[in-house]
């Protein structure tokens, strides 16, 4: 308490500081899966492939917080666009 005073930091700020610390620490054991599960498929799938293999390894999550920690690891699908092409182009 005396150090917060010091600071001029009220209980609350500190206490949100010390919980966002705490979610990367959780997230850590889904992220070792995340990134296995991407590169074993050969960066095929996606957040939605992802999520229900993690679902077949009995791990509940949300398919958005796969998005969100696939983002922050920057695991991404390659896509290729193919043109359409009528018979006048060929």
């Amino acid at each position: 308490m005396i150090l917060l005073k010091l600071l001029k930091l009220s209980k609350s700020t500190y206490c949100y500081a010390v919980s966002k610390t705490d979610k990367n620490v959780k997230n850590e054991d889904i992220m070792i899966n995340i990134t296995h599960i991407f590169y074993t498929h050969k960066e095929r799938y996606g957040c939605c492939d992802i999520t229900t293999e993690l679902h077949n390894l009995v791990i509940e999550i949300n398919h958005k917080k796969v998005k969100r920690l696939m983002q922050r690891m920057e695991l991404y699908r390659i896509t290729t666009k193919v043109k359409y092409k009528t018979y006048k182009d060929v």
